[in-house]
């Protein structure tokens, strides 16, 4: 009776609930220990001509297994037996993302689970959709962070919040874009109004730095922050010369409609880049 309460009152866990444990890496470590290996086997004696390069790590540890178990000094031996675990470590990750990508260009060409399942090492088709689902959320992890749990709902939530952040990575960067032409738009409408504008000495002095801005931008780069901001200044300073000017000699700012119109857009694009 006891035992059944006990059942009744356990919480079900969400299938989408990353785990606790952060999930371990070999990472930079891992990642150096083909090249730090190989050279304390050449230290100890080993003949570096016969060994595999830092860049063939799995024929490398097929050597290094009889030959580290033979270095003299102990020391040097657990070193090189502890790079030995650190580099399977690595190695072992390095293949789980490819078994993945192989998996996925299985499917994507049509293969069945079914098919999968043997070359998975599981006997049906389910199973070899799980084995994918862990190898995938061992893909989706971070180092440091919690694991994603190995259900198929943790795993589509991950790529769907994965996918919502990219998503918004490309509407920033679309707009961060769109924002760079229309500075660069208004910049240049308002170098070319130049000749109608009121102008003095303050003011042709920053339709000045406008143009010298605008020959600086690389064609092939587009602006830099400060270029977009230099702009950003110079306009405003430009657009509140000319607005003093026309005040104090009570005329317009510009003399054609053109021009005017110019001049408003400059002002509603600074307007938007103060809010």
């Amino acid at each position: 009776m006891e035992k059944r309460q006990l059942r009744r009152g356990h919480r079900r866990l969400d299938p989408t609930t990353p785990l606790i444990k952060a999930r371990p890496s070999a990472g930079a470590a891992g990642a150096r220990a083909a090249s730090e290996l190989r050279a304390l086997l050449v230290a100890c004696g080993s003949d570096e001509t016969m060994l595999p390069t830092s860049d063939e790590p799995i024929q490398l540890l097929l050597a290094a297994g009889p030959l580290s178990r033979r270095i003299a000094d102990e020391s040097s031996r657990r070193t090189a037996l502890v790079l030995r675990v650190l580099l399977c470590e690595w190695v072992r990750g390095e293949l789980d993302g490819m078994q993945l990508r192989a998996v996925d260009d299985a499917r994507r060409d049509g293969a069945e689970w079914a098919e999968l399942a043997p070359a998975l090492a599981v006997e049906t088709a389910s199973g070899a959709h799980k084995r994918a689902s862990r190898l995938r959320a061992e893909a989706l992890g971070s180092p440091g962070e919690p694991s994603v749990r190995r259900t198929p709902e943790a795993v589509v939530a991950v790529l769907a919040d994965r996918a919502a952040e990219e998503a918004r990575t490309r509407a920033t960067a679309l707009e961060t874009r769109r924002n760079q032409a229309r500075i660069l738009d208004s910049a240049h409408a308002l170098v070319e109004a130049r000749s109608a504008l009121l102008v003095d000495e303050d003011v042709e002095y920053w339709l000045d730095e406008v143009l010298e801005t605008l020959d600086n931008v690389s064609r092939r780069d587009g602006p830099t922050e400060v270029q977009l901001a230099a702009l950003t200044g110079c306009m405003r300073a430009t657009l509140r010369g000319v607005t003093r000017l026309a005040r104090d000699r009570g005329q317009a700012a510009a003399s054609n409609a053109a021009s005017q119109r110019t001049l408003e857009q400059v002002r509603r694009l600074l307007d938007r880049e103060r809010s």
